[in-house]
């Protein structure tokens, strides 16, 4: 199934109030990190599937992918993360742009900064049957180089660090 959902339970869940539906317990998890977080004061801001990004040249009724939603935009913080990412820490005086972008890749083995990750570990995502998925990350790096470094992947050893940390702390966490 390619770029499908088939393994995963899409849908809404009492605990997050966000608009529409996330398609994996992986996002819906992250969002509860997130919002964890928020109420611990170090995520100051975040968002969930909020900024279409269009790739230029690419024609409403053209062919293939014309935009990628990134399950994350603007996430902000202060301080250390604590994700097990090598993401930077934020400081007023050190960033002026505080926002990063964070997109779930269940189907990649690991992840990393977006600008970092080679078209080799994107391929990946061909051998797992999600070829729009990696079309879409090379585009992006390709046509939004700056944002590419402010991007996050996080694929399954990224996802087990952090579930490894946050269950314990999260009761309505989805195993």
């Amino acid at each position: 199934m390619a770029g499908g959902y088939g393994k995963t339970r899409k849908g809404k869940r009492g605990d997050i109030k966000l608009p529409g539906q996330q398609r994996s317990s992986w996002e819906r998890n992250l969002i509860r990190v997130f919002k964890y977080q928020r109420e611990q004061g170090i995520i100051t801001h975040f968002e969930y599937e909020t900024v279409p990004l269009l790739f230029p040249g690419k024609s409403e009724d053209g062919r293939g992918n014309r935009k990628v939603i990134l399950d994350f935009p603007n996430v902000a913080w202060e301080g250390e993360l604590g994700l097990g990412l090598a993401t930077p820490v934020h400081t007023d005086e050190l960033d002026t742009w505080p926002a990063h972008w964070f997109e779930v890749k269940g189907r990649l083995s690991h992840g990393g900064r977006l600008d970092q990750l080679s078209d080799e570990i994107l391929m990946e995502l061909d051998r797992r049957k999600d070829k729009d998925s990696r079309i879409k990350l090379q585009r992006l790096k390709r046509h939004y180089p700056l944002l590419s470094t402010r991007t996050w992947v996080l694929g399954a050893a990224e996802y087990a660090a952090i579930e490894k940390r946050f269950k314990p702390l999260i009761p309505e966490w989805e195993s």
